[in-house]
């Protein structure tokens, strides 16, 4: 399933918001994807600046949806889906300010969103075992834990073991949807 057009997401922190991303973005991301992925490989080939506008034109292509995160009209990050099928999204995510409580607000920000302009019943992320900020983000956006793979990404050179996680449209729908994000 291709991406609809994204929508700006909007998120119950004050000045954080997403929208989707446009291509002066880059550069100003550049410093966030050549961080450590928070996974799904979204940002293999995305290690030089000069590399970024054909890693989005790629993306876009494979029907990728992309939001910059930003804070106050700045852009400090992205979140980005990856729709299976019908049925299955996949987020990754990255933030400058990659504070739990950022990501996660980020995070159900854009499930809120797929849930409500998709028929997406599941999205799922994976992050790396020591990015304790980045599976904690996702828990508190009301990710479930289902499992960890060992020596799954590999990421300069080193394997390391993958978190995985999902949430499923009835646990999102449980939730009241403006705390999505904010159980930290």
């Amino acid at each position: 399933m291709p991406c609809p057009t994204p929508d700006t997401c909007e998120t119950t922190r004050p000045r954080l918001l997403l929208r989707p991303l446009v291509d002066d973005d880059a550069h100003r991301l550049a410093r966030n994807l050549r961080l450590p992925p928070a996974t799904e490989g979204f940002f293999e080939g995305a290690h030089a600046v000069g590399e970024l506008p054909r890693w989005i034109a790629d993306a876009r292509g494979r029907g990728v949806c992309l939001w910059t995160v930003t804070r106050d009209e700045r852009p400090v990050g992205l979140v980005t889906a990856r729709f299976e099928h019908d049925a299955i999204a996949r987020l990754g995510f990255c933030l400058d300010d990659d504070t739990e409580a950022a990501a996660s607000e980020a995070l159900g920000a854009a499930v809120r969103w797929i849930f409500d302009a998709t028929p997406v019943h599941r999205v799922t992320l994976r992050t790396t075992t020591f990015d304790v900020p980045r599976w904690r983000a996702a828990q508190a956006a009301g990710f479930r834990l289902e499992g960890v793979a060992r020596a799954e990404a590999q990421w300069a050179g080193v394997w390391h073991d993958t978190r995985h996680y999902a949430c499923l449209r009835e646990d999102f729908t449980g939730r009241n949807k403006d705390d999505a994000g904010t159980n930290l």
